[in-house]
């Protein structure tokens, strides 16, 4: 394996595949003809992989950064760095030096869409708020409880479980994949967004068993 030694670093935030990250849970680092960007994973780009650097945005740590212009199908389509100006400017020279294109892409990049399918949205949607209701039902008409304590928590538990299964499995199974991803898109497009899901479904499942054991 090829070692790239550093020749900069930065943390600051960052906008990846639609989730937005504050100061400072990004991190880049340059190496000759390497650009690694650390969010919910590790994405690596060699000046082959890259269009070109943009400067953008005006409001320090809000907006300033740099968009990567890719053609890897294996990531996500929008990468955003936001840093301090000084910080781009660094960047940006950094990123010359070690080989990648800079400014502004002379054609526009063609957007790729969105790539998980609509109906795989929509099932998770209704499969998290049936089970999130069916364990929140207060008492019925008559005013005995709707499902019994164990019901209730089995529904409340049911709904994180589901979500860490699908988003665990998700990487190891074709058949999810071929459920959750549009044609022609890459699992690695999501990668991201499903560790992200993984750690906000095992603290709501954490939250959940928590109160049960209280009971």
């Amino acid at each position: 394996m090829t070692e790239h030694t550093t020749t900069m670093s930065l943390r600051g935030g960052a906008f990846v595949g639609g989730i937005i990250a504050p100061w400072p849970l990004a991190r880049a680092e340059v190496s000759p003809e390497m650009l690694c960007v650390g969010f919910l994973g590790q994405y690596r780009f060699a000046p082959a992989d890259v269009l070109t650097v943009e400067a953008v945005g005006d409001l320090p740590l809000l907006t300033t950064g740099v968009r990567i212009h890719h053609h890897r199908a294996d990531y996500p389509e929008m990468f955003v760095l936001y840093c301090s100006p000084r910080a781009r400017g660094a960047l940006l020279q950094a990123l010359r030096d070690a080989g990648f294109t800079t400014g502004r892409p002379a054609v526009p990049t063609p957007a790729r869409g969105f790539p998980v399918r609509t109906k795989a949205l929509v099932a998770a949607l209704l499969a998290w708020n049936v089970m999130f209701v069916m364990g929140k039902l207060p008492a019925g008409i008559d005013g005995n409880p709707v499902h019994s304590p164990t019901e209730q928590a089995f529904y409340a538990l049911m709904a994180p479980v589901l979500v860490l299964l699908v988003a665990s499995l998700a990487p190891r199974s074709r058949r999810i994949q071929r459920f959750l991803l549009r044609a022609g898109r890459q699992l690695g497009e999501i990668r991201g967004a499903l560790r992200l899901l993984q750690a906000v479904a095992a603290i709501a499942l954490a939250v959940e068993a928590t109160q049960l054991l209280a009971q």
